[in-house]
């Protein structure tokens, strides 16, 4: 929400209504669906938990800015009380066969025993993104089996998320997902930073500290490999990145990494300059073998207070 001028008594009740009665209306029409047997649900299925947050910003810039991702996360993940958590970003989109793989009784105990259980394994899902077609060709791509799937890239119209930041998802290893009928390990590199299946209670929290573009995800990647758990890539699951609009936030945190040496004003204050020295903090940490992330005070709270979360921080 944005504070308009400034007013130190900013009371933003009717846009908080408004929002409720969205997220109210949406939810009464996916139970709907769902008791009818629809799309949301049927018998035995999932009930969603909706939790609203609002954060108050003087301005649209310092909310693009500052937006909250990493505490949204670490929220989005006090409302499961499943035994595995997915960290996937909404503007991915699971592939079918991760969806029937997760419906297969034998193959959630098998992952739910490996992530769970002392060895804190966590299952790497590769991820594409599609150089033509438009957003429906991540509709498209994420209904195909990994064999038809590999045509596909073949033609050149999907390829590796981010090719040409190779340090962010190499480490999955592509070529050998193709020909792979079961699980692989594959070994962390710096900046790695893919998403992934893992246990809900032995995964490493998001540090809220990370706001905006930059790094939030690569950090919780670093720690998850520094408390020991070992990486593996899911054999037929894999996810689609469907094609939006950039956000302003990735656009200022770029600017100023590709340009700073050309004009040093640029770095003065960035958010570039905050998310980059917080990233060298972080690493030290790391290295120092303090691998649990800064946790902000309410989702502490809330681990000792939710019933599905008590005793099993």
């Amino acid at each position: 929400l944005r504070r308009r001028g400034g007013a130190a008594d900013f009371e933003p009740d009717a846009e908080l209504s408004e929002a409720v009665a969205t997220v109210a209306a949406w939810f009464d029409a996916a139970m709907a669906r769902a008791a009818a047997g629809g799309p949301a649900g049927s018998v035995g299925g999932c009930t969603p938990r909706v939790l609203l947050i609002y954060e108050v910003f003087d301005s649209d810039k310092a909310a693009g800015l500052l937006y909250p991702v990493n505490s949204l996360r670490n929220l989005a993940r006090l409302m499961a009380d499943t035994p595995l958590v997915a960290s996937i970003d909404v503007d991915m989109l699971p592939s079918a066969s991760l969806s029937a793989a997760l419906t297969d009784g034998s193959h959630v105990a098998a992952l739910e025993a490996s992530c769970t259980g002392k060895e804190r394994r966590v299952y790497v899902l590769p991820a594409f993104e599609t150089s033509c077609g438009g957003p429906s060709a991540a509709d498209r791509n994420a209904l195909l089996p990994k064999d038809q799937l590999r045509s596909v890239v073949s033609e050149g119209c999907l390829t590796q998320f981010r090719p040409k930041a190779p340090l962010c998802h190499n480490a999955t290893d592509y070529s050998r997902w193709f020909d792979a009928r079961d699980a692989y390990p594959v070994y962390y590199v710096r900046e790695f930073e893919p998403w992934f299946i893992g246990g809900r209670h032995s995964l490493q929290w998001f540090d809220f500290r990370y706001r905006g573009y930059g790094k939030n995800k690569i950090s919780m990647v670093a720690a998850v490999a520094a408390s020991g758990s070992p990486f593996y890539v899911h054999p037929t699951g894999f996810l689609v990145h469907r094609q939006h609009t950039e956000s302003n936030s990735r656009k200022a945190f770029l600017r100023v990494k590709f340009k700073h040496q050309r004009d040093s004003s640029m770095l003065e204050g960035s958010l570039y300059q905050h998310i980059e020295a917080l990233w060298v903090s972080t690493q030290a940490d790391l290295q120092a073998g303090r691998t649990e992330p800064a946790l902000e005070p309410a989702v502490t709270r809330c681990l000792g207070a939710l019933p599905w979360w008590q005793g099993q921080q």
